[in-house]
């Protein structure tokens, strides 16, 4: 799985980056990113003219349907290698704990990313995948439906409104015992967003 290269820069830090109708970085999306920077109070880039100049923040910003991964720099070589330094931020992510030294192995790090983002969204669908194998819980949760059996508390405004013609059914509120619960559902929603995110390999 790899993010959409098509709108995908990387740079490092303290970098200048000014747009180009013609490439990449376009107009929309440095207005984006100006307002990006005016919601977060300018601590990951200062505006310049025609573009932006980056900080000491190092990582990966997603603005305007672009993704800017900022890579750290420890040398002044203008042509510095940024799968090297890429792989640095990743061993500097994993030694401060942020990517558990469990769930990344060397070869994952060895392995070619086309973003840090690509290694969290591994991650976090590794960490989805073990929870499915291992079953997905169920919980009780409130359901409302019409029933042929009074089950639960009788609704009666909704009862009248929905079964005026039909005597033989409830409307009511009951428990359900199922799968399909707010933690469930907020991992679906996580998967369909990280869909927008990523290019099949």
């Amino acid at each position: 799985m790899k993010t959409d290269t098509g709108k995908f820069i990387q740079v490092f830090e303290y970098e200048k980056l000014r747009y180009d109708d013609s490439g990449h970085f376009r107009k929309q999306h440095f207005d984006a990113m100006v307002r990006f920077n005016e919601l977060h109070q300018n601590k990951y880039f200062s505006v310049i003219h025609k573009g932006i100049r980056f900080g000491s923040y190092v990582g990966v910003l997603q603005v305007g349907g672009l993704t800017i991964e900022i890579l750290p720099k420890a040398d002044r070589n203008e042509n510095a290698d940024k799968a090297l330094w890429q792989a640095v931020l990743l061993d500097m992510l994993r030694v401060c704990k942020h990517i558990t030294v469990d769930t990344v192995s060397e070869t994952q790090l060895r392995k070619r990313y086309n973003s840090v983002l690509d290694v969290y969204f591994e991650l976090f669908l590794n960490e989805v995948d073990q929870l499915v194998r291992r079953g997905l819980i169920k919980k009780y949760r409130k359901k409302e439906s019409n029933q042929t059996v009074l089950k639960g508390k009788l609704l009666f405004a909704k009862n009248i409104r929905e079964n005026l013609v039909h005597k033989e059914r409830f409307y009511c509120e009951h428990q359900t015992y199922d799968r399909n619960h707010l933690l469930h559902q907020i991992l679906y929603k996580a998967l369909t967003v990280l869909n927008g995110f990523v290019k099949p390999e």
